[in-house]
């Protein structure tokens, strides 16, 4: 069952994306939308046999989300009239972007080294 939800947020965040609103802030925050809408089903349903693995598509969804809403923020202070103001947004939106990227794949790498040292 939970195979079908999969299939229906992947169909959101590429297939219907690419018909809502082209190039435009509300296309991204659509994609905020759709992948704050299935980070809750995720935690909410969890659908793995591992709680570990669970937690990882928590991680990872929620990651998807912050993504997003970067993504949105840097779109608007691109489009802004005051060049300053874009550059000093784009600074730190690239950095927040990557800090969460980062903290994202820390949390998966300790996972991983955990289920390593456990199960041997």
């Amino acid at each position: 069952m939970f195979s079908v939800i999969d299939c229906v947020r992947k169909l959101a965040l590429s297939g219907i994306l690419v018909f809502l609103y082209p190039n435009s802030s509300t296309q991204i925050g659509f994609a905020t939308l759709f992948s704050l809408i299935f980070a809750k089903i995720y935690s909410h349903s969890r659908p793995y046999i591992e709680d570990e693995d669970d937690i990882i598509a928590e991680i990872a969804s929620e990651q998807l989300v912050i993504f997003f809403f970067m993504s949105l923020m840097l779109h608007v202070s691109n489009n802004c009239d005051d060049e300053d103001e874009t550059n000093q947004a784009t600074r730190v939106f690239a950095r927040q972007v990557f800090t969460a990227v980062l903290v994202a794949l820390i949390a998966i790498l300790i996972q991983f080294i955990l289920l390593i040292i456990f199960c041997l």
